[in-house]
């Protein structure tokens, strides 16, 4: 399932690899917790803290997921962070 779904994303040369790695790096201890093997159970909170919002007079803008109020940490919040810094930008459309 895992080339087909990358021979989907990076075209029919991917069916050719000369080897596959699935690696779940929260078992390698050099990189993760033991927290990281069953989570939190919980979506943890998102959201720029009040201390960084106005860095460099409102200049400075983060793109990425975690800074998303709703839908942090997953694609959709860097949809949504996308659309933030497009309006805060004066971006119509691309």
């Amino acid at each position: 399932m895992v080339k087909e779904q990358l021979v989907n994303i990076f075209g029919p040369e991917m069916g050719n690899a000369l080897s596959l790695e699935i690696k779940d790096w929260a078992q390698d201890i050099r990189v993760s917790i033991p927290l990281d093997v069953n989570g939190p159970g919980y979506h943890p909170a998102h959201g720029l803290r009040a201390a960084i919002r106005n860095l460099w007079d409102g200049k400075l803008i983060f793109g990425s997921t975690e800074p998303v109020h709703q839908l942090g940490g997953f694609l959709e919040g860097a949809f949504e962070a996308a659309d933030q810094v497009f309006s805060s930008l004066n971006v119509k459309d691309l």
